[in-house]
């Protein structure tokens, strides 16, 4: 990665942290959502006296909660499609930001904005795009509302126990902790998913000055191991490795639920662009270690950090294969990008 890369890193990392903070505001809204529908769910309960209720009565009233689960995530979808909209514009505009300050007399082209509007729809999260994942999760939410009741219904249970299996306790998780949870999840993969997608859109909008990708995964001690495997990977703008690279593109970031990594374009020099000026200085970005450069990868942040810190990211019989020189970081995947076990590891790299 040269300078004038390293200083659009470090704007892009920047804007990722600013879409971290924007994608936690939506989770807040969503979560909001669904406590909202917590508190008219639980009134259902309890407006009818569940214990003396029949077999016709209680499918009424599972037919009915079934229905206003639905309306709520329907709710959360056309959130999520405004929210996801506005991600792709912020990061699309964060690239044509760090493309006009790093290079001059060069016209950046930017997706259109029918484009951008489709990303927030189409682009695929985890293999569904969004709104097939909130219809999932409003069904398995019907799904488990349903049979705690049923189960607290067949149990004899109390108007109060049939409502903690809803709600949960301090000691036991409900339905809807678990419901939290999962979309919670998905608020964060599909701000990422997206935005990260409006950013390589806009790469390839500009391969006049863009020649290919570089990840750069988050340095500290919750870095997963497949963004360890893949820090500082690079890739050419048909998403082939390069350089060192080993790994397949796979589609690029985010590589899981919760990834935090981010990419940056990789560009032609201002000679190769024909720009009789100086390459930019050397550019930082922050971590948990302090300024580190903005192109230092995972293998040259974990070469300063002691064993027990190696040793608790990637495990202890890992990091020693790593530090004895047995395996790469790269090589705690498989050729298709899925992690190894040590037992895997030790198959395949020791004698």
């Amino acid at each position: 990665m040269g300078a004038a890369d390293g200083f659009i890193a470090d704007l892009l990392i920047q804007n990722g942290i600013n879409l971290l903070r924007f994608g936690a505001g939506v989770r807040g809204k969503v979560l909001a959502i669904l406590q909202t529908m917590q508190v008219e769910l639980t009134s259902r309960l309890v407006s009818d006296d569940l214990t003396d209720a029949s077999r016709s009565r209680a499918q009424a009233l599972l037919k009915e909660t079934s229905q206003i689960i639905q309306a709520y995530y329907d709710k959360i979808n056309g959130v999520m499609g405004i929210k996801l909209t506005g991600a792709a514009n912020a990061s699309a505009n964060a690239v044509e930001d760090a493309l006009s300050k790093s290079l001059v007399s060069v016209n950046v082209n930017m997706p259109t904005q029918t484009m951008l509007e489709a990303m927030a729809s189409d682009t695929l999260i985890q293999g569904a795009p969004s709104a097939l994942w909130w219809e999932r999760q409003a069904g398995d939410t019907a799904f488990r509302f349903s049979n705690a009741v049923r189960q607290g219904l067949s149990q004899g249970e109390t108007q109060s126990q049939i409502v903690a299996r809803i709600t949960g306790t301090r000691t036991q998780s409900g339905v809807m902790t678990i419901s939290r949870d999962s979309a919670a999840r998905l608020v964060q993969s599909s701000v990422q998913t997206v935005t990260n997608t409006a950013r390589r859109t806009t790469f390839a909008a500009n391969t006049g000055v863009v020649e290919g990708l570089q990840q750069i995964s988050t340095l500290d001690g919750k870095t997963s191991d497949i963004c360890i495997a893949y820090s500082g990977a690079t890739f050419d703008m048909n998403y082939e490795p390069t350089g060192d690279t080993t790994l397949p593109y796979n589609g690029g970031c985010p590589r899981h639920w919760g990834c935090r990594s981010v990419e940056v374009p990789i560009l032609k020099s201002n000679a190769d662009l024909g720009i009789d000026l100086p390459e930019f200085p050397a550019s930082t970005r922050a971590s948990n270690n302090g300024q580190v450069a903005a192109n230092m990868t995972m293998q040259q942040f974990l070469t300063g950090k002691s064993d027990a810190f190696q040793n608790e990211l990637l495990g202890p019989g890992r990091a020693q294969l790593w530090r004895d020189g047995t395996i790469t970081l790269q090589q705690l995947l498989d050729q298709s990008g899925n992690p190894l076990t040590l037992a895997e590891l030790t198959a395949k790299y020791t004698k």
